[in-house]
């Protein structure tokens, strides 16, 4: 990996005797720390495994966030070529950056704290994950390819499902949006998905987490729908306020959910009764504060130009 050269500060943040995991007040906007560069610019940010991986002017970081209030990078990569058609995703297991031509490179993230390049992807996955196989749509038609190689994806097969329009994962569920409402898939084969149930909601937009699902109909109405047993998936509640968006993050099991408007207002969400999302706390900010986020089991980040952001979640 090419090195990029940064400079950075740590500002810690007093936070009380053992501010951290466990002992953190989600209800209000704790600043744990803030990862000061100098970096030309900062685009944006995705979250591995205790990792944040940070797209900057000459390639990107990786940012290890083991202690979510003490993040240090780890090490940097990327191609010689950078510039404004840059961009990194993390899609199943593999990181891809695009450099400034347009190449799409395939990271290995065996140890994501050190991204190692496998080389030149012939395309970038479109789909959602489980493991190695991405779930993409086209019409009437749910596609299943295999990434194990990201140099060599495989054809797995296809499932027909009319009308499909939208395809999510989330806690290990799989769900496509079709013209009347939302199937949710059985996965326990997941080279072979297959409709476990359809729920009948209408079709406008369907926002998930890892334990349920918000389906709006056409006429404005949130259905809530629990999925955690596929077969029996049903609707708990009708008629609730579903969650603003633009949602930009998730805690990994779904029970809280983290938003940010266009006007810079950051929200963080209680989710553990889906039937009634619960909104913890709300604070405005500035419109580079609301540019990024990603997310842990414990503090949310933010980045902007002038630095990284970490807050308790």
């Amino acid at each position: 990996m090419k090195a990029i050269n940064v400079c950075v500060a740590l500002v810690l943040c007093a936070c009380g005797p053992g501010a951290g995991a466990g002992s953190v007040d989600f209800t209000k906007d704790q600043l744990l720390a803030n990862l000061k560069w100098d970096f030309d610019s900062t685009t944006t940010i995705y979250g591995g495994p205790s990792t944040l991986y940070l797209l900057v002017h000459e390639g990107f970081v990786a940012i290890d966030t083991t202690t979510c209030a003490n993040p240090n990078i780890t090490s940097s990569g990327g191609a010689v070529t950078g510039g404004q058609d840059q961009f990194i995703t993390l899609r199943g297991p593999h990181l891809y950056y695009r450099d400034g031509i347009k190449r799409f490179h395939a990271y290995d993230l065996t140890d994501p704290k050190q991204p190692a390049e496998l080389g030149i992807a012939p395309n970038l996955p479109s789909g959602e994950f489980l493991g190695a196989l991405e779930y993409s749509w086209t019409t009437d038609t749910l596609v299943i390819k295999d990434w194990t190689n990201p140099l060599q994806p495989q054809m797995v097969g296809t499932v027909s499902v009319p009308g499909i329009g939208t395809v999510k994962t989330a806690g290990g569920h799989l769900f496509a949006q079709d013209l009347t409402g939302t199937n949710v898939f059985d996965v326990s084969d997941p080279r072979h998905p297959t409709v476990a149930k359809h729920i009948d909601t209408g079709y406008l937009y369907t926002q998930f987490s890892g334990i349920a699902a918000w389906s709006i109909d056409a006429k404005g109405v949130a259905h809530v729908i629990e999925a955690s047993t596929p077969a029996s998936a049903h609707i708990v509640g009708t008629g609730g306020t579903p969650l603003p968006t633009p949602l930009r993050s998730t805690s990994k099991d779904g029970r809280y959910w983290f938003t940010f408007s266009m006007d810079g207002t950051r929200g963080t969400w209680d989710l553990n009764d889906p039937s009634a999302p619960r909104l913890l706390f709300e604070k405005k900010g500035s419109t580079d504060d609301a540019s990024v986020t990603s997310v842990d089991e414990t503090c949310l980040y933010v980045t902007t130009r002038q630095g990284l952001y970490v807050y308790a979640r």
